[in-house]
């Protein structure tokens, strides 16, 4: 194996570790014993934690080693504020030059969470079964990120994938998103779909905003409220499936040229 892949298998086992609760705040990660472990050498997981501190997941703290870190509040809120300035950026260059194919697919993804919405409201429910919710995550997560992709500037499109990571432990490990953040998430796609059709870059930079606002006030409402009911470190709080988890990570891993 190359010395990139050996760093991108480390770099994806200590992502799973923390993203699955396994490597829980607080915890010191070594890397001699994670280089055994593995069976390489202690070079690539080096190189696989500096990636994930420049991420903020983990922690280097001179003469005591790599902590992961706890999420706060304000972390949220900032990465949040990056994801509206470059998203919004994104989506107005896009709707000047998004190519008929990639609105093809960006209105099929508005119509699948606009049927997850419908089955809701039909079946009267207010939370997602597993099936669903890996449909609904998948989707909101695709649609954002072929927005961007059809921006065409890829140091956005690699540095949104980035953020998204931190930002998945509150906003996609909710495990029971409710019906109004669904049919919300369904309305501000649609609104955010046609501004980019009518190639109106001042309207699909507005919608984009709003969208991302929004999600920024449900997560940390969510964070709020479980903070409220629980002194237990708020990384704690969520679960998501571990098979829905591997689902979104193997769609922010995809390279997305079949919509370039």
């Amino acid at each position: 194996m190359t010395q990139s892949t050996l760093t991108q298998r480390a770099y994806r086992h200590l992502q799973e570790g923390i993203l699955s609760g396994k490597l829980s705040p607080g915890s010191v990660v070594s890397e001699s014993r994670l280089a055994k472990e593995l069976g390489i050498s202690r070079t690539p997981v080096g190189e696989a934690i500096r990636q994930l501190a420049q991420e903020g997941l983990v922690r280097q703290v001179p003469r005591y080693g790599t902590i992961v870190r706890a999420i706060e509040p304000r972390d949220i809120e900032e990465l949040y504020e990056m994801r509206e300035a470059l998203e919004s950026y994104a989506a107005a260059k896009a709707a000047r030059r998004i190519k008929p194919l990639q609105l093809a697919q960006l209105d099929v993804l508005c119509t699948n969470i606009e049927s997850i919405a419908d089955d809701l409201n039909k079946e009267h429910q207010d939370t997602l079964d597993l099936a669903t919710l890996r449909r609904f995550l998948a989707a909101d997560l695709t649609f954002h990120l072929m927005v961007v992709k059809a921006a065409g500037n890829q140091r956005i499109f690699n540095t949104i994938q980035e953020t998204r990571t931190i930002s998945q432990i509150f906003r996609m490990r909710r495990h029971e998103p409710d019906q109004a953040i669904v049919h919300r998430a369904s309305q501000m796609h649609r609104k955010i779909f046609e501004a980019l059709a009518s190639g109106d870059s001042l309207e699909a930079s507005e919608r984009m905003a709003e969208h991302i606002r929004a999600s920024r006030e449900d997560t940390l409402s969510y964070l709020a409220k479980e903070q409220q009911q629980s002194h237990s470190d708020v990384t704690a709080i969520f679960e998501l499936p571990d098979e829905v988890r591997r689902e979104l990570t193997r769609i922010e891993e995809e390279d997305l040229e079949t919509i370039e």
